[in-house]
């Protein structure tokens, strides 16, 4: 009896691809890059902290949906990126010193000045070189802001800079507590510096410490000019403890300078992203509610006019401020907000609320390789079931095998989409496989160790040979399958017997190496010796489940008259018994790990119990408490409404295993599950079960000159 693909199949699946479809595309554009939150302060601070790429686009995004979900709230908002290296302890009181050392901030000011520096200051009645020398020959020493242009900037380490006063008397600025700046700032670039100047003793060493900067800058320092320090002598030097820095490109964390080549770091932003910041990146978050702040530069502006010293200023400020955090207090509960304005940013944060949107679209080319490998070991399963059958000459299960070869000839559908995969990581459009990024395998000593089997060539020589192998295989068994149809006799089953046999023995390699390179080598520097067996089991489990489900369908529709209870009970079994078997191994490869406990192992386990608990041990109880509960009996694995229940939910399981196998190794902690997931697997699922339909449908269901086929019909137990 031969089977067409009826309307209503290619409606209900096709319209299931179409529907994941909608769904894709809807989820596609909800993909997230999450940051998080460092630490909260106090009720009105906190720090954010970003590891990815940072471009200036993307900062001046993430500061306007800060400022709008809060300015919403009732909040005016202020963010300042802080010096990662340094920690942010410091932002919460600023004239409290830590141990680590002081906080360098770096802040953008407008599209032509930013402040480096560890106090921040208006540039407001800044005297000139000329006014400042004066002050210190007649006081002294002077304290206040000094404007003009760089002369000379310390091309070692951007410690210092000169000034030139009217006459060319060169004055030397150092930065205190050794804040740097970018050691190509323009010469000649427009600068305000505030601190404190006064005439200083330079040793004989330190004369010649600057000499020896000066040289490895690249200047010519002569010998008679090194010789010619012999004497300390005074001179006035400028202790800046910040500077504001206009009429430049230059956008960089200054944070630390070196071994980087910044101008061509420059040219790079100034195409792309490519070489914007890696992380992480820190911002300090400050939040008032608006009629504080209305409040605070009211008071700066009347202090202002008013011409009052600087310690009445303080402490104006101080009471105002003191003032105005009372008010935002009655405020906030007079507004129905029930919690701090941080705590309130930090679950937005938290949730994803805010956060980027992810331009390397990790969460599809996640997904994508979820269901292509999924699908595709669904028709290896098949595959491997069908020339397992034949090697072992099996004679229930020939009524099934046209089932089998429907099934694995959808196999190019998860090949090609698993190609899409590999091509687009091999040119580093994601990051799905770190080996494949070479600027990682460089900096990494346990992947650059791995670089013999891991890398790019050998990789695609190895996908090439299993791809070629198992599709010439599947080729083949069809299409002697059908000859056998035609020519009868046994000389056709004994190839495919012996072909079943050959197999077998590439399959037992390649069904571990291909796990390796697909799945595990996700987790580069992790390995488990059990992994290729583990997925192993899987795969057959879930092409058995798939033999399953299109049988009792075509069998309800009266497609299948030879399938019998026992055909369906033999089924069953297996589902049962490759149940136990994937739930030993899952155990099996968890306890050895979690007994030996050994840090650099166990972190594949730990990112998957802190971060994707309920999945992964939810997998183990779907995987093997269904089975134990509803196969264990004879009844059960003979009853259709059982079997289709059970063989769903172990269907589902097995597909978040795969899930569970990729996601905390490419999205670590910033997973999420939505419409792009339910999309996509509703797509692989419509189009699979489409194209499974569609090649039974090619050939008579059953092979009517098989040796075996009277066994089967009979096959009654």
């Amino acid at each position: 009896m031969e089977y067409q693909i009826s309307n209503r199949a290619k409606k209900v699946t096709l319209g299931l691809a179409v529907l994941g479809l909608i769904m894709l595309v809807f989820g596609f554009f909800q993909q997230k890059d999450y940051i998080y939150v460092d630490e909260v302060i106090d009720e009105h601070s906190l720090t954010i902290k970003y590891n990815g790429e940072v471009t200036k686009e993307k900062e001046n995004t993430l500061k306007e949906k800060i400022k709008s979900s809060m300015e919403k709230k009732g909040y005016s908002v202020t963010i300042e990126k802080v010096d990662a290296h340094h920690g942010h302890e410091e932002h919460a009181e600023e004239s409290e010193e830590h141990e680590e050392g002081p906080v360098v901030i770096n802040k953008e000011l407008s599209d032509s000045s930013y402040f480096i520096g560890l106090e921040e200051f208006e540039p407001s009645s800044a005297s000139d070189i000329d006014q400042m020398l004066n002050s210190v020959s007649i006081d002294g020493g002077y304290e206040g802001q000094v404007s003009g242009k760089l002369h000379a900037v310390c091309q070692k380490a951007g410690c210092w800079i000169t000034m030139q006063s009217s006459n060319e008397e060169e004055i030397r600025i150092f930065f205190k507590d050794h804040f740097t700046i970018p050691i190509e700032t323009p010469i000649g670039t427009e600068v305000v510096i505030n601190g404190i100047a006064e005439a200083d003793t330079f040793t004989v060493d330190f004369q010649k410490h600057l000499l020896d900067d000066s040289r490895e800058a690249g200047n010519d320092v002569s010998e008679e000019e090194y010789n010619a320090i012999t004497e300390d002598k005074i001179e006035i030097s400028f202790e800046a403890t910040g500077i504001i820095i206009y009429n430049t490109s230059e956008k960089h964390d200054h944070s630390d300078h070196e071994g980087h080549d910044h101008a061509e770091e420059e040219h790079d932003q100034a195409d792309g992203d490519k070489h914007a910041h890696h992380g992480p990146t820190i911002w300090l978050v400050h939040l008032s509610h608006k009629e504080e702040a209305h409040s605070d530069e009211e008071s700066s502006e009347h202090a202002d006019e008013e011409g009052h010293s600087h310690s009445e200023g303080e402490a104006h400020d101080h009471d105002e401020s003191e003032h105005a955090h009372e008010e935002s207090a009655h405020h906030a509960i007079g507004h129905g907000h029930d919690a701090p304005p941080a705590d309130m940013l930090a679950k937005m944060i938290e949730s994803g609320e805010i956060s980027f949107f992810d331009t390397h679209y990790r969460r599809f080319w996640s997904n994508l390789l979820i269901n292509g490998f999924f699908f595709f070991g669904i028709a290896l399963g098949a595959l491997f079931y069908l020339a397992l059958h034949y090697a072992t000459e099996s004679g229930w299960g020939v009524v099934l095998l046209r089932v089998m070869e429907g099934i694995m000839s959808a196999m190019p559908i998860g090949m090609a989409v698993l190609a899409v995969v590999f091509i687009a990581g091999t040119l580093e459009w994601h990051h799905i496989y770190p080996w494949m990024i070479g600027e990682t395998v460089e900096a990494d000593d346990i992947i650059y160790g791995k670089t013999a089997y891991l890398n790019k060539p050998f990789f695609w020589i190895r996908v090439v040979v299993y791809f070629a192998t198992f599709y010439l295989f599947m080729k083949w068994f069809k299409k002697k399958s059908r000859q056998e149809d035609q020519d009868g006799g046994t000389d056709t089953h004994f190839k495919m017997y012996r072909r079943g046999a050959l197999f077998l023995v590439f399959f037992a390699v390649f069904s571990s190496t291909m796990s390796w390179d697909f799945i595990m080598s996700i987790d580069t520097h992790w390995y488990s010796t059990l992994f290729g067996w583990y997925v192993f089991s899987g795969i057959w489990l879930s092409g058995m489940v798939m033999v399953m489900m299109v049988t009792l369908y075509l069998r309800k529709r009266g497609f299948l008259p030879h399938v019998n209870e026992s055909h369906i009970h033999d089924v069953g079994k297996w589902m049962f018994a490759l149940s136990f078997l994937w739930s030993y191994l899952w155990f099996s490869q968890f306890m050895l790990y979690w007994y030996a406990n050994i840090p650099e192992e166990v972190h594949y386990f730990y990112e998957r119990i802190h971060n994707y608990k309920f999945i992964y041990f939810g997998t183990f109880f779907i995987n093997f408490v269904f089975p134990m509960v509803f196969l264990m009996s004879r009844d059960t694995k003979r009853s259709s409404g059982y079997l289709i229940v059970i063989g769903l939910i172990i269907f589902i399981g097995h597909w978040l295993d795969v899930f569970n196998m990729v996601m905390p190794g490419t999205l670590f902690d910033q997973w999420g599950f939505g419409l792009l997931e339910i999309g996509m697997f509703l797509i692989f699922l419509g189009v699979f079960v489409y194209a499974v339909l569609r090649s039974i449908a090619k050939a008579p269901l059953l092979q009517k000159n098989h040796p075996y086929l009277e066994e089967s019909k009979h096959h009654d137990y």
